[in-house]
């Protein structure tokens, strides 16, 4: 089995990318006027609030793991060429994805050693936890459930 998981939005989460897309546009802008415009080798991982809920900017993220968290689901609202790795163990092959705007992706942040590579700029994700492994269907309710709690409409 891959360690990254591959969702497909759903419907909700279709209709409103555009709008969510444009909100990561402007979250980069602030990003670039706070921390320059040169984004090479910066490791720096923010986390502003969009409409009530909150996303992950970066560039590119070094290999780590994150024990705090569980299963995470990344909501992709804006990526420049940015590919996501995962490993189990760090003898074990690496499994990658792209990260393209608009998917999600599903893995197990305890047990994975993960990073981002090949980013070309900032990226943005709207992040999901689950203490278990989701279904497909429990990972679009949850992002479907931020999205109306937001009350932003196309």
């Amino acid at each position: 089995m891959s360690t990254i998981i591959s969702v497909d939005p759903s419907e909700l989460m279709k209709q409103r990318f555009p709008i969510w897309r444009s909100f990561a546009q402007k979250s980069e802008k602030k990003f670039l006027a706070e921390h320059g415009s040169t984004l090479k080798g910066n490791n720096l991982i923010n986390t502003p609030n969009l409409c009530g809920i909150d996303v992950l900017t970066c560039v590119n993220v070094s290999k780590h793991k994150d024990e705090q968290f569980g299963w995470v689901a990344l909501w992709v609202l804006l990526s420049y060429g940015h590919i996501f790795c995962c490993q189990e163990k760090l003898r074990i092959p690496v499994n990658t994805r792209a990260l393209l705007p608009g998917r999600v992706i599903v893995f197990d942040s305890r047990n994975h050693w993960h990073w981002t590579e090949r980013g070309n700029g900032l990226l943005v994700v709207m992040p999901h936890d689950f203490e278990r492994q989701p279904t497909a269907l429990e990972v679009q309710q949850a992002f479907d459930e931020k999205l109306t709690a937001a009350k932003v409409s196309a």
